[in-house]
């Protein structure tokens, strides 16, 4: 299936459950896993598990380390973003996601990534040859015009990202159009993931990489989603099939 690649979004609350959830998503031909850090238990964190996780709990797979502010999750959804205890909401957000890059910095096996949303960017202690930066942006209300999507895409290369990410709400079939538009004309340029959410985006889940799209997310078969519409790692392998 030439270079297509699917992330698996793990959203489990405990350190155990993210790990086993990644080695079935492994079994299921997942060649990226997304730690939601976000959906992680405060506490979790804070183990020397976490700690194993990170460093030594998928050796040979590259990662996505995410943690989502809250003001970029869906508001009709359960993971509502990182959640502070007390004191400086930023602050302990990029410090955990400093923490997870800084600990899987030890694995020698991979390059990975970290995601970090373009309105809530903050300058990231990255080494380059170890850790791919991602910048993201989301609407959970609808796919803006075809103009507005390259904007955005333009606004967020300024930020000097190794990949692009665009995900929007689709309400309509013209929705869908814009996103593989998007795909289409911008590619080759810095590389770019669009994905649409709900259902009527499910096309560009699977559209998307044989444009060019650099990934599309799954989920574990059974397992909870990540964002509306998200769909089965194998049910995106079938349709990648025909």
């Amino acid at each position: 299936m030439k270079n297509y690649r699917i992330a698996a979004s793990l959203t489990a609350p405990t350190v155990s459950r993210m790990w086993m959830d990644g080695l079935k998503a492994l079994r299921q031909e997942a060649d990226i896993l997304e730690l939601r850090l976000d959906c992680l238990e405060k506490a979790q964190t804070e183990t020397d598990s976490f700690e194993i996780l990170i460093k030594n709990g998928f050796p040979n797979t590259p990662l996505i380390l995410t943690n989502r502010h809250k003001d970029e999750a869906n508001p009709n959804d359960s993971f509502q973003g990182f959640k502070s205890v007390d004191g400086d909401y930023e602050k302990q957000r990029i410090a955990l996601l400093q923490k997870a890059v800084s600990l899987r910095a030890y694995n020698p096996f991979t390059t990975d990534y970290v995601d970090i949303e373009r309105r809530h960017f903050h300058e990231l202690n990255l080494n380059p040859e170890k850790t791919r930066l991602i910048v993201s942006w989301h609407d959970f209300v609808e796919t803006p015009k075809y103009e507005q999507l390259v904007d955005e895409y333009n606004l967020i290369t300024i930020m000097n990202p190794d990949v692009v990410k665009v995900a929007t709400m689709v309400n309509s079939n013209k929705d869908v159009r814009n996103i593989l538009n998007l795909i289409r004309n911008y590619h080759n340029q810095v590389p770019l993931i669009a994905i649409g959410m709900g259902e009527l985006g499910i096309e560009t889940r699977t559209k998307g990489p044989k444009l060019g799209s650099y990934l599309t997310y799954g989920c574990v078969n059974n397992g909870k989603i990540a964002s509306p519409g998200q769909i089965s790692i194998r049910t995106i392998r079938d349709a990648w099939k025909n």
